[in-house]
Protein backbone atom coordinates (compact mmCIF):
# COMPACT_ATOMS: atom_id res chain seq x y z
CA UNK A 1 0.00 0.00 0.00
CA UNK A 2 1.64 3.04 -0.72
CA UNK A 3 1.81 6.16 1.55
CA UNK A 4 -0.56 9.06 0.92
CA UNK A 5 2.26 11.66 2.65
CA UNK A 6 4.63 9.96 -0.32
CA UNK A 7 1.56 10.82 -2.71
CA UNK A 8 0.91 14.60 -1.53
CA UNK A 9 4.86 14.95 -0.78
CA UNK A 10 5.57 13.21 -4.85
CA UNK A 11 2.86 15.03 -6.23
CA UNK A 12 0.90 12.01 -7.42
CA UNK A 13 -2.33 12.78 -5.49
CA UNK A 14 -5.54 13.37 -7.48
CA UNK A 15 -8.68 14.21 -5.75
CA UNK A 16 -11.60 11.75 -7.06
CA UNK A 17 -14.84 14.28 -7.70
CA UNK A 18 -17.50 12.86 -9.43
CA UNK A 19 -20.24 14.82 -9.72
CA UNK A 20 -23.85 14.35 -8.51
CA UNK A 21 -26.90 14.70 -10.47
CA UNK A 22 -27.22 18.29 -8.24
CA UNK A 23 -24.01 19.30 -9.23
CA UNK A 24 -24.72 18.93 -12.59
CA UNK A 25 -27.82 20.67 -12.68
CA UNK A 26 -26.92 23.48 -10.59
CA UNK A 27 -23.49 23.42 -13.63
CA UNK A 28 -25.97 23.95 -16.17
CA UNK A 29 -27.55 26.83 -14.58
CA UNK A 30 -24.74 28.56 -14.09
CA UNK A 31 -23.50 28.36 -17.50
CA UNK A 32 -27.17 29.44 -19.04
CA UNK A 33 -26.60 32.40 -16.46
CA UNK A 34 -22.84 33.39 -17.37
CA UNK A 35 -24.01 33.16 -21.17
CA UNK A 36 -27.14 35.92 -19.93
CA UNK A 37 -24.56 37.76 -18.39
CA UNK A 38 -22.30 38.29 -21.78
CA UNK A 39 -25.46 39.22 -24.07
CA UNK A 40 -25.82 42.27 -21.34
CA UNK A 41 -22.85 43.81 -20.08
CA UNK A 42 -20.64 42.29 -22.56
CA UNK A 43 -17.62 39.78 -22.92
CA UNK A 44 -15.06 41.58 -22.01
CA UNK A 45 -16.77 43.02 -18.81
CA UNK A 46 -18.20 39.37 -17.44
CA UNK A 47 -14.64 37.71 -17.99
CA UNK A 48 -13.19 40.35 -16.15
CA UNK A 49 -16.15 39.67 -13.49
CA UNK A 50 -14.94 35.79 -13.81
CA UNK A 51 -11.18 36.54 -12.87
CA UNK A 52 -12.21 37.95 -9.91
CA UNK A 53 -14.44 35.30 -8.99
CA UNK A 54 -11.62 32.81 -9.43
CA UNK A 55 -9.37 34.55 -7.50
CA UNK A 56 -11.12 34.40 -4.73
CA UNK A 57 -12.52 31.40 -4.96
CA UNK A 58 -8.70 30.07 -5.10
CA UNK A 59 -7.76 31.88 -1.85
CA UNK A 60 -11.12 30.16 -0.26
CA UNK A 61 -10.25 27.31 -1.69
CA UNK A 62 -6.39 27.48 0.00
CA UNK A 63 -8.12 28.37 3.49
CA UNK A 64 -10.63 25.81 3.49
CA UNK A 65 -8.01 23.49 2.85
CA UNK A 66 -6.13 24.08 5.35
CA UNK A 67 -8.65 24.46 8.12
CA UNK A 68 -9.84 21.27 7.54
CA UNK A 69 -6.54 19.59 7.54
CA UNK A 70 -5.94 21.31 10.69
CA UNK A 71 -9.35 19.39 11.83
CA UNK A 72 -8.87 16.29 10.65
CA UNK A 73 -5.03 16.48 12.97
CA UNK A 74 -7.16 18.21 15.74
CA UNK A 75 -9.43 15.06 15.30
CA UNK A 76 -6.84 12.29 15.29
CA UNK A 77 -4.74 13.66 18.04
CA UNK A 78 -8.12 13.77 20.24
CA UNK A 79 -8.67 10.21 19.61
CA UNK A 80 -5.40 9.37 20.19
CA UNK A 81 -5.37 10.90 23.58
CA UNK A 82 -2.85 13.99 22.94
CA UNK A 83 -4.84 16.58 23.26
Amino acid sequence: MQSILDDIYYGRYQRKFVPTPQYQEASEAMAQDWDEARETIGWERVDQLWRSLMAVAALEGADDFREGFRLGAALMLEALGER
